[in-house]
């Protein structure tokens, strides 16, 4: 907790120290994540960054795609957006939103934690936070019918079913897409979202989830996570099931 709050208070009055040490931090911390997700974006690909914060992830992915690619970035928080911007600057297949995401279009609520740049949330989760307003953004309006869409990284603390259900069209046109997205049982609760309602709606567009922590095989056991406890939570791949019959030769 006290490096949390020491990581804080640099967020806040010595960014130009927070962002080398927090961006060491995420390559060590998330190399497994990292280098999954290098295994499935590859140049020219377009991929969306949901919960872009200051741009970490934003910045590898456009890396990663190369001048034809793209890669469109989310962040709702004011302070987070504005060092996005920064963090991009200069890097043409960029495009940024000052938006949420979500099952709809128009503005919403973000509960923005004192505590924690990471952890503002387009819900309240009932501890008394201040909220603001921000823009709301639907993936299906966002992007035009038949556009092609690669990938998607998710990370929104609890968010992630309005997420998916305002990208429906987006996840049934594109065979081949891909998500990253964290699944965390006690958010989801907070934001009135049982568990298993987003497993199910992954499920009836036909895609299978994968617990980048489990080996490569096991079935994915939501069941396994308290979601009571606010520490347990998993990183997931989800990707369409392969039909038996394809193929893949």
């Amino acid at each position: 907790m006290v490096l949390l709050r020491l990581a804080e208070w640099l967020y806040r009055y010595c960014y130009p120290v927070y962002y080398p040490l927090y961006s060491v931090w995420k390559a060590i911390s998330e190399r497994r994540e990292r280098k999954l997700m290098r295994g499935m974006i590859s140049p020219a690909m377009t991929v969306v960054d949901v919960g872009a914060n200051i741009g970490i992830y934003t910045r590898m992915f456009s890396a990663l795609t190369g001048a034809a690619g793209h890669v469109h970035a989310f962040e709702p928080a004011p302070a987070n957006f504005e060092k996005l911007e920064a963090t991009v600057n200069g890097l043409p297949n960029v495009s940024l939103q000052h938006a949420a995401v979500g099952a709809g279009n128009g503005t919403i609520k973000l509960y923005v934690s004192n505590e924690l740049n990471v952890d503002h949330r387009t819900f309240d989760s009932g501890d008394g936070r201040a909220s603001i307003d921000v823009p709301l953004v639907r993936l299906d309006d966002y992007f035009s019918p038949g556009q092609r869409v690669d990938f998607i990284k998710i990370d929104v603390q609890g968010y992630e079913l309005s997420v998916l259900q305002g990208a429906e069209r987006v996840l049934r046109e594109n065979r081949d897409i891909r998500i990253f997205m964290e699944f965390w049982p006690y958010g989801l609760l907070k934001a009135s979202v049982d568990p298993s309602e987003l497993t199910r709606f992954l499920q009836k567009l036909n895609f299978e989830f994968h617990n980048i922590a489990d080996p490569p095989g096991t079935a994915f056991n939501h069941g396994g996570l308290d979601p009571n406890n606010a520490g347990q939570y998993c990183n997931l791949i989800v990707a369409r099931k392969v039909p038996a019959n394809r193929d893949i030769s």
